[in-house]
């Protein structure tokens, strides 16, 4: 009988999905528990090697598969003086554009930017780059006018995490948060709708509606 794995998830942070609502923390880390996922939180890998992988300098756990998910890390650009901080981010300003500069914008992974109101960086999310673009594109046409600057303020289109198989997680703001398959079929209609082009949908809504009646395909690596 073929043994069932072990899966360890293993977050830096205090807890996972730190930009949704504490709520929505709180169902995914139960549903992934119910799959059977480990959780641990504050586990800052310090050392992985064929066969273990070591957190915070004292834990160690023997396994011969790692999959490390994180976000982008922009790419450093020669320029003087140095705009980029020492993870290669932009610091922006209201108006998206990069500090101790004139003429240089930012968007998007590579634009480091707060909220006004609570101080907090806006999470790098495709919601939060489409709503810059259209303010950064206006405001370098303003720029050349020489036309007043639009400031930019974040507010948060919903946020829905799919958590596996029929499940997901839906943050819409106050008393609109839920979860289970209601969340998860939203989730597939948002992404479909966001799709560019009718044969990417077509295509993506046929596998969709296979996957509904069959099980996953398993390969062997």
């Amino acid at each position: 009988r073929q043994k069932k794995p072990t899966i360890l998830l293993l977050q830096r942070d205090k807890e996972i999905i730190p930009f949704i609502h504490e709520c929505c923390r709180k169902d995914a880390a139960r549903a992934l528990e119910r799959k059977g996922v480990t959780i641990k939180t504050s586990a800052d890998v310090t050392r992985v090697t064929e066969n273990d992988i070591t957190i915070n300098n004292k834990e160690t756990f023997r396994t011969k598969n790692v999959f490390w998910t994180a976000g982008v890390r922009p790419q450093p650009l020669k320029i003087t003086p140095p705009l980029q901080t020492d993870h290669n981010f932009f610091p922006v300003d209201q108006h998206l554009q990069v500090k101790n500069s004139e003429d240089i914008y930012a968007l998007g992974d590579c634009a480091l930017s707060f909220n006004e109101h609570d101080g907090k960086p806006v999470p790098a999310l495709a919601q939060v780059a489409t709503k810059q673009a259209k303010i950064l594109a206006r405001n370098i046409i303003h720029k050349l006018n020489n036309g007043p600057q639009e400031r930019f303020f974040f507010k948060s289109s919903g946020l829905l995490i799919s958590i596996g198989r029929k499940f997901a997680v839906a943050d819409l703001g106050p008393g609109l948060r839920f979860k289970g398959f209601f969340a998860w079929w939203l989730w597939r209609t948002v992404y479909l709708m966001k799709l560019i082009g009718m044969r990417s949908k077509l295509k993506v809504a046929y596998e969709w509606t296979l996957n509904l009646f069959f099980s996953r395909d398993t390969a062997q690596l």
